[in-house]
């Protein structure tokens, strides 16, 4: 009879402990982010907030020409020479034996 009650007991204190567990993590986090609960009414995911001051912000398709295959404005001689040789390099179309 003691253990049958010492199993019932270690039984109804893990489950008193489970029990105590969600009651204590419901209380933080869930109600923290969301006050009011499970009454939200957005949709799901919701849109994403309009970017504030520090944050990125996608400043859509570029008008005009395509600016891109010349060097960048300030480099040394050196550094456009080696801009030109890897610029022919590139624009060289290769076969498949030339890898």
């Amino acid at each position: 009879m003691r253990k049958i009650a010492s199993s019932l007991l270690f039984t109804l204190a893990v489950i008193g402990l489970y029990l105590a567990q969600i009651d204590l993590a419901s209380s933080f986090g869930f109600r923290r982010f969301n006050p009011d609960g499970f009454n939200n009414t957005s949709p799901s995911p919701s849109p994403s907030p309009t970017p504030t001051n520090g944050q990125a912000a996608d400043p859509g398709v570029r008008g005009g020409g395509a600016s891109s295959g010349n060097p960048l404005p300030g480099l040394t001689a050196n550094q456009t020479a080696f801009f030109n040789q890897g610029k022919g390099d590139f624009n060289a179309a290769e076969d498949v034996p030339d890898g």
